[in-house]
């Protein structure tokens, strides 16, 4: 997927502007930011994401924390509703190959480089912090009570009691049923 270079400097840490220590850094992702990614879950959203960055000689170490509602499909009707989000990352990005971290994500960058792309980043920790079954509570939304029927729901999401016929007893059980009723009845 390639991005345009203007929408990639937009999300960019602009190199010669950060100094040695600790600064901020926010940008707001929007439907503009999502329609410039590919099939992803989400073609919309509202998010907040502030950066922590911390400057080093050799590296930046840069703390994402991403909070907001993004626009995604319910899993059991496929009607849109808005998700939030709330999560906290964290990417080093380094001039040294081989400097190594504990438990995070290194990016080699190159000393001749500008600009450091986040775009990318950005998209990515959005879409890791969306739930796996994307079924929002009632408060958020409410599937239509004919999608939850085909699906053996009632209302509230709750499955149906499931009726027995005697046409779905297996015959081994059918057996051991008449057992155990002998046993009680003796």
């Amino acid at each position: 997927m390639a991005i345009d270079r203007t929408f990639e400097q937009q999300y960019s840490l602009d190199i010669a502007m950060l100094v040695p220590g600790k600064q901020a850094e926010s940008f707001s992702l929007d439907r503009a930011f999502f329609e410039h990614f590919d099939f992803g879950l989400s073609q919309d959203g509202n998010v907040k994401a502030e950066l922590e960055i911390v400057r080093y000689p050799q590296h930046f170490d840069v703390v994402f924390h991403i909070k907001g509602n993004v626009k995604v499909e319910c899993d059991r009707c496929l009607e849109p509703y808005d998700q939030p989000i709330d999560s906290t990352n964290r990417i080093i990005y380094s001039y040294d190959p081989n400097q190594q971290f504990e438990d995070t994500e290194v990016i080699q960058i190159n000393e001749e480089d500008s600009e450091i792309p986040v775009a990318q980043d950005l998209y990515d920790f959005v879409h890791v912090s969306l739930p796996l079954r994307r079924v929002p509570s009632k408060k958020i939304h409410i599937c239509d009570p004919s999608v939850l029927a085909v699906l053996g729901l009632d209302a509230n999401g709750k499955p149906l009691p499931k009726e027995e016929s005697e046409d779905d007893i297996d015959p081994r059980w059918e057996a051991l049923k008449k057992l155990k009723d002998s046993e009680e009845n003796s």
